[in-house]
Formats: C-alpha cells, sequence, structure tokens
C-alpha cells in the first residue's frame, strides 16, 4: 500500500482570523442580539454575515447600498449620523469592524454607537492599530547598527479606500472608548489589530 501526498490545508488568511477573534468575543463575554455592524469594507465582508452570528437580527451599516442577504439587513448610511436608521437603545452589540481608522470624523460615530446600544449593551471593535516592533519579533536598527527600541510596527496604509488613523492600546481605552466599561483590550496579529469589548453603563 502507497501513501498518498496531499497538500496541507491552506492557512486561514487574515479576514478569517478576524472573525475568529470576533466569535471568540462574542462567546467569552456572552454578547446577544440585536447586533449592528459598522463596516469598513463592503458587504461581502461584512462579519454579519458570519455563522457565529446566525440566529441573531443583524445589521449593517455600508457605503455600497441596501438590501437583505443571508439574513443580514444592509442599509446604505453614514455612520456618522444613524439617526435617519435607527432609534436610541435599540441594539444589544454593535461591531465596528476595521472602519475606525477609516472614518475621520470617528467621535461622531463612536457617540452615534452610543446613543444606538441599549444601556448595558456591548460595542465590540477591531481596528489597525500599533505597537512595540520588538513585541513581535522586528528588530530595527539604526544607520550605526545600534538597535532602536522604541520604533513601533503597525499596517500599512489600505490601497482600498481612505485611511486616516492608528490607534495605541491606551489611545483606544482613553480616547474611543471613553465612558464605556471596557471588559477586555489586546493586540492580535502582525501587523497589530486592536480588539475591544466595551459595556454601556446601565
Amino acid at each position: 500500500m502507497s501513501l498518498v501526498e496531499t497538500d496541507p490545508a491552506p492557512k486561514p488568511g487574515m479576514r478569517a482570523k478576524v472573525i475568529e477573534e470576533y466569535a471568540t468575543l462574542f462567546r467569552t463575554h456572552a454578547l446577544a442580539g440585536p447586533v449592528l455592524e459598522i463596516a469598513g469594507g463592503s458587504r461581502d465582508g461584512a462579519v454579519a454575515g458570519a455563522p457565529f452570528l446566525a440566529g441573531f437580527e443583524r445589521h449593517v451599516v455600508v457605503a455600497d447600498g441596501g438590501g437583505e442577504a443571508g439574513g443580514v439587513h444592509f442599509h446604505k448610511g453614514e455612520p456618522n449620523d444613524l439617526a435617519p436608521l435607527f432609534d436610541d437603545g435599540c441594539f444589544s452589540a454593535v461591531i465596528w469592524d476595521r472602519a475606525l481608522e477609516r472614518d475621520p470624523r470617528f467621535w461622531l460615530t463612536a457617540a452615534e454607537i452610543r446613543r444606538v446600544l441599549a444601556p448595558g449593551g456591548s460595542l465590540v471593535v477591531c481596528t489597525r492599530g500599533f505597537g512595540k516592533a520588538n513585541k513581535f519579533g522586528v528588530k530595527v536598527v539604526g544607520g550605526s547598527g545600534n538597535p532602536i527600541s522604541f520604533m513601533t510596527a503597525t499596517a500599512a496604509l489600505s490601497a482600498s479606500g481612505p485611511d486616516h488613523l492608528r490607534f495605541s492600546p491606551q489611545g483606544l481605552r482613553r480616547v474611543v472608548l471613553d465612558g464605556f466599561d471596557v471588559k477586555e483590550l489586546r493586540s492580535s496579529f502582525m501587523t497589530p489589530h486592536l480588539f475591544a469589548v466595551a459595556q454601556k453603563p446601565r
């Protein structure tokens, strides 16, 4: 009997890894629906279509059109002003998926997220961030060959659309999540992605 060699299973891409991080956060913190997603990309890449959210009422605000697909309600809208779309306190969870870095007026979106979240509801955010390069095994040296320990690692600017901001974990906590009860905040992957779960006060 001969052995047949097969190709190893392909490694999951970054999008699959991000979805799995969201799934873990939802399970760990026992988050429930209805769920709103502020999407940084197109309808096709929405987190709301992931299997771990099946069974929840799901809404996504996108720039490229409305409609419904796979039980997900898509709304063409402006995340800086969700008042034409949603009432106060109508969501138990909001996913802010890699859209923070694309939003030149992110503080308006943060205020709208706070408005549409029910008391005790949770914001789950993922944004490209930065952190110490040596944490990720990246060594940066100067012209003389001496290591520069204070350099940071981050993602390159996105080629798929506007890209304005990067946050440190401290900046995400103190600026974007100010007034929320931060349950978890961590950096994952190389290049750094910041994930946080933060609860609106009851």
